[in-house]
């Protein structure tokens, strides 16, 4: 059964270094003209190498390890092996009321905060 790594509590690259200690990384620049187009990391285990290629070093290496766990441990990584990462969005901040609004929230707070005398104030 493929089971995912969020059930582990692990990332992919944690769980090849307890896994494999032995493992071989390597990790290359890839250019283009005079230009760094991104990185190539590659993994060996056994023989056997996955590869990861991403616009940052860490992110490739994220990407070799998550090949790695999900052919030889039946792992699938909850990040995907296409590169980008699913984060949650914090909402956007909410912006503070206009001056006027402010004023007229005061006066309501202020108001709500005073004690009522029902003497004074009958409910009907």
């Amino acid at each position: 059964a493929v089971v995912s790594t969020q059930s582990t509590g692990k990332n992919p690259v944690s769980i090849v270094y307890e896994k494999w200690p032995k493992a071989e990384w390597r990790e290359e620049e890839m250019m283009e003209g005079r230009e760094r187009n991104g990185f190539l990391c590659s993994l060996e285990i056994s023989g056997d190498v996955y590869q990861g290629v991403a616009g940052n070093k860490k992110e490739a290496k994220r990407l070799a390890a998550a090949k790695a766990v999900a052919k030889r441990l039946n792992l699938i990584s909850d990040f995907g092996l296409t590169g980008t990462t699913a984060k949650k969005r914090k909402a956007p901040p909410q912006p503070l009321p206009k001056p006027a609004k402010r004023a007229a929230v005061a006066a309501v707070s202020m108001a709500a905060s005073r004690r009522i005398d029902p003497s004074k104030n009958p409910v009907m």
